[in-house]
């Protein structure tokens, strides 16, 4: 299989070749800004009070709760290792030590809930995003209801 050939790092003025992302320096740049914004584990609601309770609801509920990404194994099931909010400290900061608002999951099952989590946050869709789904959104009457004609002309006789 022939090799891409090098390319510019992405970032302005820079000269270092990288496969087409950013080179070293730009990239631990980037997740320094990120980083920066986030606060730390402690300003997050990541206290010692939160490790008290995730460490209780690893030892009472081992396996993973959500098994949606789970690896197949012979007994179905994954090990536990990382502690969900159903409800997330974002939407219910009340509800961040609540055991009943807390479910065990393995790390790709956790993963794939908080990536599903912050793309809803952003508007993206997910399961908690107000949005409607994508065929409603393309019907003739989301559109009518919303003031959109969809690109098509109601002088030309199309009525909804």
């Amino acid at each position: 299989m022939p090799l891409a050939a090098p390319r510019f790092c992405p970032m302005p003025g820079c000269p270092e070749l990288t496969k087409g992302e950013r080179c070293e320096a730009h990239r631990r740049a980037l997740y320094a800004v990120n980083d920066a914004g986030r606060g730390s584990p402690a300003q997050r609601g990541y206290d010692r009070a939160w490790r008290r309770v995730r460490a209780l609801k690893l030892s009472i509920d081992p396996l993973c709760e959500i098994r949606t990404h789970c690896p197949k194994f012979s007994f179905g099931y994954q090990i536990a290792t990382e502690v969900d909010h159903i409800l997330t400290i974002r939407e219910r900061p009340d509800l961040r030590l609540v055991f009943s608002n807390l479910r065990s999951a393995c790390r790709s099952c956790h993963s794939a809930r908080t990536m599903k989590d912050s793309v809803a946050s952003k508007g993206g869709g997910g399961s908690t995003s107000p949005v409607p789904s994508t065929d409603y959104r393309r019907s003739r009457k989301f559109y009518a209801v919303a003031g959109f004609d969809g690109g098509v002309s109601r002088s030309a006789g199309n009525d909804f």
